[in-house]
């Protein structure tokens, strides 16, 4: 190959890199290459300065010496390979091997200054990406805070919200009660039928002492008060909220005179 078929070469594996990968952003990087190989030459000169010392030498197998520049020898399996002439033809005992060229293979050729070209390239399109790619980070970093802190603010709010329809739910329970009270568990009026259908619709009910079938079921739901007087007192009915008490029911108990 030539350079221009080693670049075009180069181009066409970085490319197909860059798919293989799907590389978007830093795909541009590999398309580089090509530059980069530019930089390696062959250093003629010096080539044929060292080809033509070797030729020089009193040797019995010249090939040999030109192939050593290249880190090379060739063998022959059975014989020592002496001359040029024909000997090479229709021979099967010959083998290359691969041997240290030393310092006489230094016939490459590196162009700094394009190498330098080509690197600073590729490190000012890395650069780029990685910029890039801070900078959604830190953006990216910004908005999950600000999400955070508004998905705090949004629960404090429902938390509030929840707390405000608690409170509300009761001030609703602590008034019916109290008006209940006042009808006493016998009332059946429309004002109380009302109310019963109010409580209905916020998964609430009122439960009278005497609607309980033993004593065992009223424990927990009523707080008793014990007197002596003769005069009415008025019960209130406890108020459950989805089945558990949210306001404990009243009820009294007439304690007998001592002596009677």
């Amino acid at each position: 190959m030539n350079m221009n078929e080693i670049r075009q070469r180069g181009l066409s594996i970085a490319r197909d890199s860059v798919r293989q990968e799907n590389l978007v952003s830093t795909g541009g990087v590999l398309e580089l290459l090509p530059d980069a190989l530019e930089s390696l030459s062959m250093d003629k000169e010096y080539l044929l300065r060292r080809i033509e010392d070797e030729l020089r030498k009193p040797t019995m197998n010249p090939l040999n010496a030109v192939l050593g520049i290249f880190g090379m020898r060739i063998i022959h399996t059975e014989n020592t390979l002496s001359t040029l002439g024909g000997e090479l033809e229709g021979e099967s005992g010959l083998r290359v091997t691969e041997e240290s060229a030393g310092e006489a293979s230094q016939f490459l050729r590196l162009n700094e200054e394009t190498l330098a070209g080509a690197a600073k390239e590729m490190a000012e399109r890395l650069g780029a990406a990685e910029r890039s790619a801070k900078e959604t980070e830190i953006y990216l970093k910004e908005q999950n805070a600000a999400l955070h802190a508004e998905a705090e603010r949004g629960n404090e709010a429902l938390s509030q919200l929840r707390a405000d329809y608690q409170d509300a739910l009761k001030s609703v329970a602590e008034r019916v009660q109290y008006i209940l009270s006042l009808q006493g568990p016998d009332g059946a009026d429309a004002v109380t039928k009302q109310l019963g259908e109010l409580l209905t619709d916020l998964n609430m009910e009122a439960v009278w002492h005497g609607e309980l079938s033993d004593e065992s079921a009223a424990e927990g739901l009523f707080t008793v008060f014990r007197t002596t007087g003769t005069e009415r007192r008025r019960e209130k009915p406890c108020v459950l909220l989805d089945g558990k008490p949210l306001l404990k029911g009243v009820r009294f108990e007439t304690d007998e005179p001592a002596g009677t």
